[in-house]
């Protein structure tokens, strides 16, 4: 019976984690200089706390709201639609974009595709062709 208990409260548990987490605001599109967590194309969820040096640069791109920021300096709070800045500058624009409602259609599902490689792949070695062989006083026919 405590066996049972134990694995429902781990079960609970877990669905109250998942159900809490948030999903991410934007994506980091550029980055100059060091942040300390923060890495290229890494997801941003709201209330995230970014801090920036002084020469430090870094360009959100919002998932839903299409915003496209970029920041120099100071403090940034990620929010759901767009950053707040303290100490910094920030340069907002709206890009084309469709704003969380991408979908894939079966159509261009069967158009698209997408190839990952790890390593560069080495070229296969090819055999050079060789010429048939012909000994003294052979014709080149056969009987």
């Amino acid at each position: 019976m405590n066996v049972i208990f134990g694995i429902v409260l781990q079960a609970a548990g877990a669905f109250i984690l998942t159900a809490s987490a948030q999903s991410p605001a934007a994506v980091v599109e550029e980055i100059q200089g060091s942040v300390p967590g923060i890495a290229f194309m890494d997801y941003v969820e709201p209330g995230q706390i970014i801090r920036l040096g002084a020469h430090d640069r870094i360009v959100l791109g919002y998932l839903k709201s299409c915003w496209r920021e970029t920041i120099s300096g100071g403090t940034v709070t990620v929010g759901p639609e767009q950053s707040e800045v303290a100490g910094g500058e920030m340069a907002r624009a709206k890009v084309a974009c469709e704003g969380g409602k991408m979908m894939l259609s079966a159509e261009l599902a069967g158009k698209s595709g997408a190839m990952v490689f790890r390593q560069v792949p080495k070229p296969h070695a090819v055999a050079a062709r060789q010429a048939p062989r012909r000994t003294a006083g052979s014709t080149g026919r056969t009987p």
